[in-house]
Parts: C-alpha cells; sequence; structure tokens
C-alpha cells in the first residue's frame, strides 16, 4: 500500500541555537514508535468532517550524529560524534480534523491541521567524544545535562515531536487514501 515505516522515522537536522548553546543533531533517526503502545483512539466519522484523535505512549530513542559548542545552563560543552538520546515515558496525543474526499478511486477519509501535545518522563543523554575525548569532564557535563534534562528536552523535543507527529499523520494519511471508508465502515453513507 507504499505506506512509510514509521520505524525509524528519519528527522530533519535538529538544532538548539542561542541561550548560549549551540548544538546540532543531524543524520537523525527516532526508534521505538513501532513498539508504543496506543492508548486512545477516537474517531468521529461525522457529515462531510469528523474529529481523530490518536494518543500512544512508548520510550524513544534519538540517535544522530551531533555538534555541541557552548553552555548547558552553567557547565561548559563542546564536542562532536554519535549522539544517543533515550526519551522514557513519551505520550503524545495527536487531534486532528477527519475530512471525507471522493476521487476517481472512491470515498476516502484524510486527516487534516494537526494539533499535538506531549509529555516525557525522563530522558537520558550520551554524547560520544565530548572534550576531545576528556572522560573527566564529559563524565561531569553528561552527569549535570541528566540530572537538569527537562530544560535541554524543552529545546530539542519540541522540533522532534513535530516531525513525529508529521511522520504518523503522513503514514496514517497513506493508509487512508488507499482504503475506501466502506471498507473501514460498514453501513456508510
Amino acid at each position: 500500500m507504499d505506506v512509510p515505516s514509521i520505524d525509524p522515522v528519519h528527522l530533519k537536522n535538529i538544532e538548539i541555537l542561542g541561550n548560549g548553546l549551540n548544538l546540532t543533531f543531524s543524520e537523525a533517526e527516532m526508534h521505538g514508535l513501532s513498539q508504543a503502545k496506543v492508548t486512545e483512539l477516537k474517531v468521529d466519522v461525522g457529515k462531510g468532517e469528523g474529529q481523530f484523535s490518536l494518543s500512544f505512549k512508548g520510550d524513544l530513542n534519538l540517535t544522530a550524529k551531533y555538534v555541541a559548542d557552548g553552555r548547558i545552563l552553567i557547565l561548559p560543552i563542546k564536542g562532536n560524534g554519535d549522539a544517543l538520546v533515550d526519551a522514557q515515558g513519551v505520550e503524545v496525543h495527536i487531534d486532528c480534523k477527519l475530512i471525507h474526499e471522493k476521487d476517481s478511486k472512491g470515498d476516502h477519509m484524510k486527516l487534516a491541521t494537526p494539533k499535538y501535545k506531549y509529555t516525557i518522563e525522563r530522558t537520558v543523554f550520551d554524547l560520544k567524544n565530548l572534550f576531545n575525548g576528556n572522560k573527566q569532564l564529559a563524565d561531569t557535563t553528561l552527569q549535570f545535562a541528566n540530572e537538569n534534562w527537562q530544560q535541554l528536552m524543552d529545546e530539542l523535543s519540541p522540533p522532534a515531536i513535530k516531525q513525529i507527529v508529521r511522520t504518523v499523520v503522513k503514514a496514517i494519511n497513506k493508509f487512508l487514501s488507499k482504503v475506501d471508508i466502506h471498507q473501514i465502515i460498514k453501513g456508510y453513507t
């Protein structure tokens, strides 16, 4: 059906620029979405337009290449290399309009104008080659980053979650474009 895989989610570059920190993640992939559990699914078909709500929760892992220069709150950080960001207990809630479309292949539904919110229970950062491999400086900085993960995730999460939501909505829409409403909803008129 040409529905794209959602695990891993290939992310565009994620940049945190400002507040004394320049941190860029490239070649980023988010793993774990296929293991997330659906916690809520509500579909209101409506007439011409309805509502679609989806919530899911799971642990997500970001693998990427990173470049960092600046400060994390009060500590200096400098390095580049492989990054692993382990986000635990990520819960995402997506609300969309559910539009009915008719085309040459039949009647279909489509998700539009997604809105979302999310929470994260905990995040652990592992950045290789900080301070050119200086273990003592790297360990101190990572410990500080992991103790203050919420402040870092306030900057890192929004662009990553936005891309995850786009990927999920795109995959659902690809499926919906291939399946007629009558195949999904018995007795649909």
